[in-house]
């Protein structure tokens, strides 16, 4: 009887030491699970810190950048097409370009030609964009190249001074289609070859004007070269 009683004492100690080392260990798993979650927020916590930091350094860099942008944008000049560069003014390296100054003048490649010619200053106020502009190139005889339609593209805000002759003049801007250079046949036209234009101002002319602007001008010309 005694050694049952004994053997019972035994187990009911065991039971109790183990109910202990349970709860010991139900404590532990609680407090590691409490460090493991005040580790989560901590990183997170420090995650966010990280992300709001380096959005705050990325839009300060994006910032930068459209600066640097910008900067390099004004520096580079680009043409509004291709093709051969005629008249270059301005290639002093670091020189300053004042606002609507001419840099270049430049042929287009295709798309037809681009005249320069100069307005009087008390014509400018009968030109317009989109006028239809008829055209003969001054180097052939009428009869070597027939004369060519165009439209005014534009003209010149400001007034200009030729430096030869000191007289004032608005620079207008005639494109003659492709089609109609087409009509040149042999005639070659060639960067800065002088054109003679006749801008439609709507001014109404006699028939015997229409007619015979083309024989006088012929026979002027004519006298005049010879």
């Amino acid at each position: 009887m005694e050694t049952l009683e004994r053997s019972v004492a035994d187990l009911e100690s065991d039971l109790a030491r183990l109910e202990s080392e349970r709860l010991e260990a139900v404590a532990s798993a609680a407090d590691y699970a409490a460090q493991i979650e005040k580790q989560r927020i901590a990183w997170q916590q420090t995650i966010a810190e990280d992300l709001v930091t380096a959005t705050a350094e990325l839009n300060s860099r994006r910032q930068a950048l459209g600066a640097a942008e910008d900067v390099l944008a004004r520096r580079v000049i680009a043409a509004p097409m291709d093709g051969e560069v005629l008249n270059l003014a301005a290639a002093t390296v670091g020189g300053v370009v004042r606002p609507g100054e001419t840099i270049m003048e430049i042929v287009p490649e295709s798309s037809g030609l681009i005249a320069s010619v100069r307005v009087p200053p008390n014509e400018r106020a009968a030109i317009r964009i989109g006028q239809s502009v008829r055209t003969q190139l001054v180097a052939y005889k009428g009869w070597q190249a027939p004369r060519l339609t165009g439209q005014v593209t534009g003209v010149s805000a400001d007034l200009k001074v030729d430096p030869a002759t000191h007289a004032s003049y608005y620079e207008a801007r005639i494109l003659i289609p492709e089609a109609e250079t087409a009509k040149l046949g042999e005639a070659k036209s060639m960067p800065g070859m002088p054109v003679q234009a006749f801008i439609y101002s709507g001014a109404r002319r006699t028939l015997f004007e229409q007619i015979g602007e083309p024989i006088f001008e012929s026979w002027f010309r004519g006298m005049r070269q010879s």
